[in-house]
Parts: C-alpha cells; structure tokens; sequence
C-alpha cells in the first residue's frame, strides 16, 4: 500500500462505487434511507446514484474533479456522494453549520468546479469563485430523481485514489482539508464490521454472555450526526449498509421529542448519541411515555463514555444494556 507492506483483507472491495454496487445487489429490497415520506430501497438507491452520476458528467465532472456538498442531513447528499465517487470525482464534505467565512475558506480550499447544496445553506455562504457551478437542490429536484434509462458511468479507480475531503475541527486555527482515500473509507466499514464479529465471537466464547442478550436483527439505524462529519457519513451511513441495514434521518435542529417519536414510530434498534444527545433523551420528559423498547444498541463516540452515562443507558434502555459502544476516529485518517 503506496510502498508500506500492510495487512489487508483478501475480500474487499476496491472502491466505494464497488461496494455501492455489492451492497445493492444483495439488499436491493432492503430499505436504506429514509427522511419523512421518503423511502428509499437499496435498488432505488442505486437507480439514483447512476442517474446522478450521468448528469454529473454532463455538468463536465470527471476523475479528480471536486464536487462541494452543502446540505442538510438528507438522502440527497448520499445520493450525490455516491454518485460523485462513482465517477471517480472528489466530494468536499463542506460544513452545514458553519460560518460565511468558514464555508468561504473551505470552498477556496477545495477548489470545486460544483457545489450542490440547499438553498438554505447556499445563502450563508457569500460568493463562490468565478467558474464554479452552484446546484440549488430546493430549485432543482429533479437533478436527484431517478431515471430507469441512465447509464452506469462507472469509471476503473484504484484503491488509493481520492474519494472525500474531509475538514478538521481547526483547533489551532483554519480547518484542514483531510484527503480520504477509497481504500480508507472502505477499510473502516470492513474493520469495523469485522472487528463487531470478533467482539461478538470474544463475548460469547470467553464472556460467557447469553447469545440472547445480543441484538441479532436487522439494524434500523437513527441518524443523527451531520453528514460532512466521519460519525455521520462512513459510520452512520456506509457501515450500516455494509450489513444491509437502513438509516433513519430527521429534519431541523436537534430535537430530544422528536428523537423519541422516531425510535418509537420507526422501531429504531440502534442510535449513536453524540456529546449531550444522550443526557438530552434520558431527561426528556416524553421518554416515559415513548415505547423505545426496540432500541438495543445505543453508542457515543468523540469523548469517553462516563460509567455514570453508562448507568444511565442501562437504566432508561434496559435492553440495550448488553450493546454500548463507544467510538473514537479522526477526520485525517
């Protein structure tokens, strides 16, 4: 790998189009995404994703060149994503919550020749550079609508060719564009899903744990980390659908009501609680009245889990009690 000897896995995709096109042919029935009234199966998914990909190329994207995405949490930015590395393009994962001037130096920094965004966020960014095509998707939906006729664009791209930028919180100063490569981000969802095999095989084996206290089912995962983040895009999307398992996202600003309402409506089994999102759920008035009794995994990540926060998990989500999971990754890597 770029000179190093490195262990890899003998099966592996070889790039995100490549597992885009497994998982689709195994799950094609499958729900992956949902917002709202929108229901998207794995095969819808991938109709999409090549319908995109081909007005894509006709808007003169190619190998290498950079596509910015500047949406909200919603099927829409997946949909360009996948499509955008199919084609052997760049996604600029720009940041919906950020400032004028953060989204300014982020643009000029990535250099896109297409920026796909709602209207809402197009407007807090003040001026895209001369040549720079804007894609309004509030203005223009139908550049995401399917089309059974679209031809799969698909192009040949090595396994270190790059796939995403993603920015760094700037801690020090402006945020870094991190550069991902195919190889990384499909690298993450192969060890993360095998490294839950292990840990399941170590608890059952070694642990002694009661295999019925695992969740074994299919995962309904609620979606609650921004997109242009690697919580939301590789582990809150691309890893669920490594295991055919669809993705639950929700409009607007963060709300403990409505996270309630959703576990409860859409039978969620596994959510990621991100910083105060957890306390935020576990202290809402609405969850005694809530049925959350299908949520069986509950995981945070970005910082350590307290004991006191795992108290509280298994207090208020007794069945999930056998199934938290703490996460920790970095943008550059």
């Amino acid at each position: 790998v770029l000179g190093e000897q490195m262990l890899v896995f003998a099966n592996r995709h070889r790039s995100v189009g490549g597992f885009l096109d497994g998982v689709c042919e195994r799950f094609g029935t499958n729900e992956f995404l949902i917002l709202g009234d929108v229901r998207l199966t794995y095969a819808e998914v991938h109709e999409r994703v090549n319908a995109i990909g081909e007005r894509l190329v006709n808007h003169g994207i190619g190998p290498g060149d950079r596509v910015a995405i500047l949406e909200a949490n919603r099927p829409e930015w997946v949909l360009t994503f996948l499509a955008t590395v199919r084609i052997g393009g760049i996604v600029a994962a720009l940041n919906g919550w950020g400032t004028a001037a953060e989204l300014d130096h982020a643009i000029t920094l990535s250099e896109p020749s297409l920026v796909v965004g709602d209207t809402r966020r197009l407007a807090r960014a003040s001026g895209f550079p001369p040549g720079v095509e804007v894609i309004d998707m509030d203005a223009e939906p139908d550049f995401f609508s399917p089309s059974v006729d679209a031809a799969d664009l698909a192009v040949p791209i090595d396994e270190d060719d790059p796939a995403l930028i993603l920015f760094t919180s700037g801690t020090t100063g402006r945020a870094k564009g991190a550069l991902i490569s195919h190889r990384s981000i499909v690298g993450f969802v192969d060890g993360t899903l095998h490294n839950a095999t292990e840990k399941k095989r170590v608890a059952l084996e070694f642990l002694g744990i009661d295999p019925a206290t695992i969740p074994d089912q299919r995962q309904i995962v609620l979606n609650t980390s921004p997109l242009f983040h690697l919580s939301g895009l590789v582990a809150g999307v691309l890893m669920p659908a490594g295991e055919g398992n669809t993705v639950v996202f929700r409009e607007g600003r963060f709300d403990p009501a409505d996270v309630l309402r959703l576990i409860e409506e859409e039978r969620i089994t596994s959510w990621t609680a991100i910083g105060s999102m957890g306390p935020s759920v576990m202290t809402h008035p609405d969850l005694a009245t809530r049925d959350t009794s299908s949520l069986t995994r509950m995981s945070s990540g970005g910082a350590h889990l307290s004991e006191h926060m795992q108290q509280q998990i298994r207090t208020h989500f007794p069945q999930a009690a056998a199934a938290i999971g703490q996460g920790y990754g970095s943008s550059e890597s």
